[in-house]
């Protein structure tokens, strides 16, 4: 079941981020970033989602800048061959990055 409208608050995310986000008819309309540690912050959101906020969004590019986001490289994917895996749908994304500070505060709405 998917829910059309809601909200959440407190999710924590790599980095020392929290998130509080809202949504009507399935788009986000609000997104509340704290940053406990400062530094990049990258958002992965729907294509058709465009939001206006006391930071500038900048699409990504390359790696996360933020040290707390290291992945480490592997030549491909560990695979079992055992392993039957279904597709997946994943709708249109795009990603953006804006700078944060320790204890900053960025809200964003929707346009």
């Amino acid at each position: 079941m998917r829910l059309q409208n809601g909200k959440v608050t407190g999710l924590k995310a790599r980095g020392g981020f929290e998130v509080d986000m809202e949504w009507k008819d399935n788009k986000v309309k609000k997104l509340v970033v704290r940053s406990a540690l400062g530094g990049n912050c990258r958002l992965r959101l729907n294509k058709d989602t465009h939001l206006s906020g006391n930071a500038e969004l900048n699409p990504s590019e390359g790696e996360n800048s933020n040290p707390y986001y290291l992945v480490n490289a592997i030549k491909a994917p560990l695979k079992s061959d055992k392993a039957t895996l279904k597709g997946v749908q994943v709708p249109s994304t795009t990603l953006l990055d804006f700078d944060t500070k320790a204890d900053g505060i960025y809200t964003f709405v929707a346009e």
